[in-house]
């Protein structure tokens, strides 16, 4: 960007990403680099280190001049420190990329776009492709029609890795819960998708790392539990509608049958 106000001569609107970060030195600066390397005029880059004892430390002081906000120490896991970060941020918007993802060029851009296209959205995503340890590309996200029913029964699995939050929608729908480890970013989906709309792109405009470091990979069927708490709970809201409450058998179905797929 040359300018930095927009064409209607508004500044471009602030964007934070956080990266929450443990011993993924292997991946970290390819991660780093893809935030610092987007070129947009509002962004700002939070990272929230667990205390890493591998090369992660070294990698972040290298950056550190270009990192808005950056500490290295033992933390309450990764949902606590993504919300450390949300509640540093004085944005618009919000974001977490973790540390052995990579967004793409322009994403952060395209992301905006969709908010300023949609000013009632609470949250916007495009696609992301997956790849390996070595970077190779091996398979992509489904595209999902991403609505409350959709998104209770686990009929739609959205890609985080290329996710924006309006952060007033995060502040009324509620910080990440960190009791979850591994479904929390499709628990705040859920909360958000019940008072705003959530709007997607058909771009793909990150890339979602699995590795055999990787904890979703490591801990699989960890998820099966978390899907069915997060569904339980959700019906457990005083303020819920008559038809969302007769989507209870459906949406309970899916956790089910998404959380035994993890068995397989």
């Amino acid at each position: 960007y040359s300018s930095p106000v927009m064409p209607n001569g508004e500044p471009w609107p602030s964007v934070t990403v956080v990266m929450p970060s443990f011993n993924q030195g292997m991946f970290l600066e390819e991660a780093i680099r893809s935030v610092l390397l987007q070129n947009y005029p509002a962004l700002h880059l939070f990272i929230l280190d667990a205390g890493s004892t591998d090369e992660s430390l070294a990698i972040i002081q290298k950056y550190a001049p270009f990192i808005d906000f950056w500490r290295s120490a033992p933390d309450d896991g990764q949902s606590a420190a993504i919300n450390e970060g949300f509640e540093r941020s004085q944005s618009e918007f919000v974001a977490w990329l973790n540390s052995d993802d990579v967004y793409l060029p322009g994403c952060i851009e395209h992301l905006v776009g969709l908010f300023l296209r949609n000013p009632q959205a609470g949250m916007v995503y495009a696609q992301v492709e997956v790849i390996n340890e070595n970077g190779a590309r091996v398979g992509k996200f489904e595209p999902a029609v991403p609505d409350i029913t959709n998104l209770l029964s686990f009929q739609a699995i959205l890609p985080q890795q290329a996710a924006l939050f309006r952060m007033a929608a995060v502040r009324k729908a509620g910080l990440l819960r960190t009791d979850l480890h591994y479904a929390m970013d499709h628990d705040l989906f859920i909360r958000i998708a019940y008072q705003y709309p959530i709007i997607g792109s058909d771009e793909i405009m990150a890339l979602f790392r699995m590795s055999s470091i990787n904890k979703g990979v490591l801990h699989r069927t960890r998820w099966a539990v978390e899907f069915i708490r997060i569904c339980e709970d959700f019906y457990t809201r005083a303020d819920l509608s008559t038809e969302t409450l007769a989507f209870k058998p459906q949406a309970l179905a899916g956790a089910y049958f998404r959380g035994g797929a993890a068995f397989l």
